[in-house]
This record gives structure tokens, sequence and C-alpha cells, in this order.
């Protein structure tokens, strides 16, 4: 039942779209397509909204309460941060010495998801006190936020670059990924809503969130660096439709007398045969360019945010001599105590 009331929703959503695109037309032209109604579409959007509450009467009865104290087992201790570990390891074994741009773009959407998570662990880390706010506030949310961007920017050229017939990727890069999705979920999301700051410390140590996270962001920096080579690459190749009109759009932008540009296929940076089958082909200077350049944004964007968390997770409590935990930040006393110098050498500038 709860299936056919979401089913019957999507339905009235969708009619109720349809409708208002036939009003509109109506409004502008004075008539309607022919072999359209409005008094059908009218009609068919009643008789779905009538299913839907009907549908939802009985959900509302049954559906929540079934769920009343639904057992649910703890998340395994160290799952994320293992889970993390994994997809750091995984992620650099199969994308050194590989150009699959379906590979790039499950990694780019993977760093990018990581990234978000990590962010919403360090607001639960500063409601819990374990991290500075305005520290958070001032440096590592923009931090975050944009090293996200360039992953999210980066993935959208990878998207387009692959070929329908190439977006199978690594098995094993697959499963660390999934891995990682479903880590970050268990923490992050209660129910339908994102969880609090006191259901994220009920399923993960709170207290390990900001050095989870600066390995992370180190992690990040790395994994820019990979793909940034990766970019590099003379073998990089991408779908040829989307590197064609990559090309022409970049030379369009550089050029002064755009009027000028052949868009005919014999004038392509491909080939028409290529075109046609939208075959992987080999990234022209222009195209290979504007990779490059986001990789290198993306480089930046990541040592920013690892700059930004540098201090994650380093401050340790100190014991001063009665066993109380010290206030002071910084070496130790037997680290700060100056070395006597021994009587039976000379000194510095010590002439006998």
């Amino acid at each position: 039942m709860h299936t056919l009331y979401i089913g019957s929703h999507g339905v009235h959503v969708a009619v109720g779209r349809h409708l208002r695109e036939l009003e509109a037309k109506l409004a502008g032209s004075g008539h309607v397509p022919a072999a359209k109604s409005l008094r059908q579409v009218r009609a068919a959007l009643e008789h779905t909204a009538a299913f839907e509450q009907l549908a939802g009467s009985v959900v509302s009865r049954t559906y929540p309460n079934d769920l009343t104290g639904e057992h649910r087992d703890p998340p395994a201790a160290g799952r994320l941060a293992q889970a993390v570990a994994d997809w750091d390891i995984v992620s650099h074994r199969v994308l050194v010495d590989s150009t699959h741009t379906a590979d790039l773009l499950l990694a780019a959407r993977t760093q990018a998801l990581i990234l978000a998570g990590s962010n919403a662990l360090l607001r639960g880390s500063v409601a819990a006190g374990h991290v500075e706010q305005e520290h958070y506030r001032d440096r590592l949310d923009p931090a975050l936020v944009i090293a996200q961007a360039r992953w999210e920017s980066i993935a959208r050229i990878w998207a387009k670059l692959t070929p329908v017939s190439h977006r199978r990727t690594d098995h094993e890069l697959a499963c660390a990924s999934g891995e990682v999705r479903a880590a970050l979920r268990e923490v992050l999301v209660d129910g339908a809503v994102a969880s609090s700051a006191a259901v994220m410390a009920q399923r993960t140590d709170i207290n390990r969130v900001p050095s989870l996270v600066g390995q992370v962001l180190a992690a990040n920096l790395d994994l820019a660096h990979l793909v940034d080579d990766v970019a590099e690459d003379p073998r990089m190749t991408g779908a040829a439709r989307a590197v064609n009109t990559m090309a022409i759009a970049a030379r369009r932008q550089s050029s002064h007398t755009p009027v000028i540009i052949d868009d005919s296929p014999h004038k392509a940076t491909v080939t028409p045969q290529d075109l046609l089958a939208n075959r992987a082909v080999l990234l022209p200077v222009v195209v290979r360019a504007e990779v490059v350049d986001a990789s290198g944004a993306l480089v930046d964007a990541a040592g920013a945010a690892m700059s930004a968390g540098a201090q994650l997770g380093t401050t340790t409590s100190q014991l001063q001599h009665g066993g109380e935990p010290s206030t002071r930040v910084g070496r130790p006393l037997e680290d700060r105590t100056l070395v006597s110098a021994r009587t039976d050498q000379p000194g510095p500038c010590c002439e006998r």
C-alpha cells in the first residue's frame, strides 16, 4: 500500500504539471493542441488526487505505527574510518594507471560526497564542543564547500566525456564507493531527515571526528593531485560528441571573430564517423586545456581545505605533576628544558 501511495503521488504531480502546461498554451495561443482535452486532464487529476488521499489514509493508520519500536543494530565501531581508508587505497590503486573516464567520474562524485559528509560531521563536532565554532565558520566550512564544488565541477566534465558504451566502472572501486556511501548514510541520515548532533554522537565516536576529517582532507589533496596527473595524460579519451561540442565552445570563447568558425562536420575536431557513433576519441589540445584547468582548480581548493584543517585532531591533553590536565598548549616541559653544555669540552668561539 505504501508503494501505491508513492506511485499515485508521482502520477498526481505529473498530471498536474501537464495540466498547467495545457492551460499556459491555452492562455497564450487561445487553443490547445489537437488530441488534447482540458476536461479529461482535469478529470484525471481529480481521480489521482482521490486515490492518493485514500491510499494515504490507509498508510497513515498502519505504516508509522508498525515502525514504532523498530530495532536497529548500532553502527559498527570504526566502520566509517575503515571505509574511508579503504576508499583512499582503492582509488589510488585504480586511478594511478587508468584514464577511464567512468572511474574518474565515480571517484569525483564519491569524493564530493565524502567532503559533504565530513562537513556534516564537523558541524556535529562543533555542537559537541570538540571544534572551535569560529574556526569552523571562518575557515573549515568555506574551504570544504569550495573543495566539494570543485569535485562536482570536474565530475560534470567526466560525465560529458564518458561515452554510453564506456559507463562500466572498476568493480573494486565501485565496491569501495558503495561502502563509503553506506557508512556515511548510517551516521548522517536518521530516517528521512539529516541526523542531529545528538544522533551522530550515538552512532559514532564524536571525539574522533576531527582526526578523521583531518585524514580525509590529506587524502583528498593526494587524490586531487592524482586526478590532475591523469588529466594531463595524452592517452585520455572522451565521447566524440562531447569533445566536439567542448572544442567548438572553447574556440568560440577564445576567438575574436567567432562568426568565421565553421561548425560543419568536415571541419570538426573529430571525424563524422566518430560523431555518428559517438566513439571514444583522444582529447584535442583545447579540450585537454579545459580539463587541466578544472583539475588545477581542484588541486588549489583541496590544498586550501587541507590547510584549513591542519590543526584538526592535533591537540592532545597534557598532565601536570598533580595528575590534572594541563591547559597549556605546546611542547612538554621536558622538551622546553635547556640542556646544559658539557664543561669538559670547549664551547663555540672558545680558544684554548
